[in-house]
């Protein structure tokens, strides 16, 4: 049998995304408003996650004060998430 997935539009609050298969938090999801004044110029709001970010032993964390680069891991697309982290992070920017 045959699974369909459904097509989640990138939220417009999410910049870039990268992956670091090797961490925790393997997922970081750059977001479009800046980090609070406090933090340095070109620095971002971000959500780190896991690939399973709802589970109990799962990671799903907000943060201050991402610079985007190649330290945190391959840039990817959004199409290149799993569609559970997709869904997670449509629902962590609806409480936003």
């Amino acid at each position: 049998m045959e699974t369909t997935s459904t097509i989640i539009s990138k939220p417009k609050q999410v910049l870039r995304m990268y992956d670091a298969p090797d961490y925790i938090d393997r997922y970081t999801v750059i977001l479009s408003r800046r980090a609070y004044p406090s933090y340095r110029l070109g620095t971002y709001s971000y959500i780190a996650l896991n690939n399973s970010p709802t589970h109990p032993q799962g990671f799903s964390q907000w943060g201050e004060g991402a610079m985007p680069g190649k330290h945190l891991g391959k840039k990817i697309a959004w199409g290149d998430l799993p569609q559970n982290v997709q869904e997670h992070i449509v629902f962590r920017l609806r409480g936003e």
